[in-house]
């Protein structure tokens, strides 16, 4: 009886190619705000394009208790800038399968882990290095395939547990798999405190979830704790808090903005009760009566139906003719017709024709043109290239069959006496 041999099946692995890493700005980072600036995005694809400096793997989340973290799940390739050189990019390659199908639901977001000054194992240091990318979502998903994720590690010839150099990791602007900092920010003035108040939020924190809010009115600060679940956004009790300036703690913010942008995009009930605060003065709304012709006892019911029959009559073309003429006598103008119109533009054009090819004739004649230059001269009057005073002002270039010749062009009176010729009394 011979042995069978048992090779066990090796993971299905997926490539999700152009998957958009990091872009240019100012992020919040582990360390504190983060620029990423043009310059440092180039220098990681220096780093990443150098033999010794090992591929950044793919990670689920960024922080783990016992720091050797969790198996790598793939790898990061070909790391480019996008063509404006805004955005850094790569291709996620050795994805298990199964993790590729939920990606978009389960870790919707993506964030990058970098150190300064990287050092590569050739010696070679490097200004700035991508080291990881960490998939993001609430919590590590419950499945039962974890040991093809340590198979897939196994395959890439990378360890899990290797400790990387000091560096940090950006947060992105993502506070749950489903709830984006956007969608905290439009609920806080759709359907939070911010909704019947001149409130704005300045910042906002994610451990423990709260966010500062500034009261417009008063200058007021408050801390507002929030609730975050899939199906709501619950708000807590507002607490008055003020502002001190002290040594920067560790703590950094998921977003802040500034009092424009806060309010940017707030809802259209809103909006539209900001809108309606106008005030007419006495003089201004005296004003309206007598240019809508109502009595002076008129009131505010009176004043909006007599603006929405004028709106509704100037909507409707029912002006008549004789109307109209009046109106343009008025000005100084007279009203034509459609057709007699096109037909005095025509008969106009035909005339500049005529006087077109009248004067370009004349310059043929003259000498001034070639008669093989005719049609053309014709064309560029026509269209503006050439005028009555360019025609003008041209020199003879050329003599006419029939004209005289010679020294003197001048006419001689004929006489039947050939003494009393020119030409005889100057003959020498």
């Amino acid at each position: 009886m011979s042995d069978q041999i048992v090779v066990p099946d090796r993971p299905v692995l997926r490539t999700i190619p152009d998957v958009e890493l990091i872009k240019v700005g100012q992020w919040p980072a582990s360390t504190g705000p983060w620029d990423a600036t043009p310059e440092l995005l180039a220098a990681a694809v220096v780093a990443a394009q150098a033999p010794s400096v090992s591929r950044p793997v793919i990670k689920l989340g960024h922080v783990d208790p016992r720091f050797d973290g969790e198996p790598a799940v793939g790898w990061v390739d070909d790391i480019r800038l996008s063509d404006d050189g805004s955005t850094l990019v790569g291709d996620l390659k050795g994805i298990p399968a199964w993790l590729a199908d939920i990606m978009p639901s389960a870790y919707p977001n993506r964030s990058i882990e970098g150190s300064y000054d990287f050092v590569d194992q050739a010696g070679t240091r490097h200004d700035f290095a991508i080291t990881a990318v960490a998939l993001l979502g609430v919590s590590p998903p419950a499945i039962s395939s974890l040991e093809s994720i340590r198979d897939v590690a196994a395959l890439y010839g990378v360890a899990a547990s290797e400790t990387p150099q000091k560096g940090f990791w950006i947060m992105p602007k993502t506070i749950a798999a489903s709830t984006s900092v956007e969608d905290v920010r439009m609920n806080f003035y759709d359907q939070g405190p911010g909704k019947d108040s001149w409130w704005w939020i300045e910042e906002l924190f994610l451990d423990p979830s709260e966010a500062i809010a500034m009261d417009d009115e008063s200058g007021q600060l408050y801390r507002i704790p929030l609730t975050i679940t899939d199906e709501a956004i619950a708000w807590g009790d507002p607490q008055p808090v003020k502002r001190e300036y002290v040594a920067a703690s560790q703590r950094v913010s998921a977003a802040s903005w500034t009092k424009d942008e806060s309010r940017q995009n707030i809802s259209a009930a809103e909006a539209e009760e900001v809108g309606n605060t106008m005030e007419f003065t006495a003089e201004q709304v005296t004003a309206l009566i007598t240019a809508l012709g109502l009595s002076a006892d008129a009131d505010a019911a009176s004043i909006i139906t007599a603006v929405e029959s004028l709106v509704s009559a100037s909507s409707q073309d029912t002006e008549s003719s004789a109307s109209v003429a009046a109106r343009a006598k008025n000005l100084g103008m007279k009203v034509v017709d459609a057709s007699t119109w096109d037909t005095t533009q025509k008969r106009i054009g035909e005339l500049v024709t005529r006087e077109n090819t009248r004067l370009v004739d004349d310059a043929v004649r003259a000498g001034k043109l070639m008669p093989a230059s005719r049609g053309r001269a014709i064309d560029q009057m026509e269209r503006g290239l050439l005028t009555s005073e360019d025609l003008e002002a041209m020199t003879p270039i050329v003599t006419m069959a029939g004209a005289e010749v010679g020294h003197n062009h001048e006419s001689y009176q004929a006489s039947d006496d050939v003494r009393d010729s020119e030409i005889y009394k100057n003959w020498k």
